[in-house]
């Protein structure tokens, strides 16, 4: 597991919960159980009893992580949590956006899949994204005399 990083509290509309990086990759952002469940409006124990009860479709390291059994990443998070909630969990899960888009898939409901989108769009968002900005008259021009020199090669092509 490569070190986690906690960015600090994230608002994302009206969800608030802790952006964490790491853990799953350099740069990748991760997401605890915990977190999940206040999001989504349930207690934690659902969102644990949803993993364990498809534990087979999670993979260790890639869509989930027990921080529980995870030193190097406990160790990092663990002061997220008291002494009480830690001492008395089975299980501490935390979530690539791959395995929170797992869990959303196995809570399927209309909520989770509005509050995912929600998330993706502009939380873990790890594809590069792309400024738009209006083409200046000179970028026109250029655009124009490209596609011009294109139907031009066409136009030779179709006379062959």
């Amino acid at each position: 597991m490569n070190e986690l990083k906690i960015l600090g509290e994230e608002h994302i509309g009206s969800i608030k919960f802790t952006g964490i990086e790491g853990g799953f990759g350099e740069g990748k952002k991760a997401m605890l159980g915990k977190d999940i469940a206040l999001i989504h409006n349930q207690p934690i124990g659902n969102i644990n009893r949803i993993v364990n009860n498809n534990r087979k479709w999670f993979e260790d390291g890639i869509d989930v992580m027990d921080l529980k059994t995870n030193a190097s990443g406990a160790s990092v998070l663990q002061n997220m949590f008291t002494k009480a909630q830690w001492g008395n969990a089975n299980h501490i899960y935390f979530f690539s956006e791959r395995g929170y888009s797992m869990l959303i898939k196995f809570m399927n409901d209309e909520k989770a899949t509005q509050i995912y989108k929600e998330l993706l769009n502009n939380y873990f968002n790890i594809r590069a994204q792309i400024e738009y900005h209006e083409p200046t008259e000179f970028e026109k021009i250029n655009q124009q005399i490209a596609r011009d020199k294109a139907l031009t090669a066409i136009g030779q092509i179709a006379k062959w």
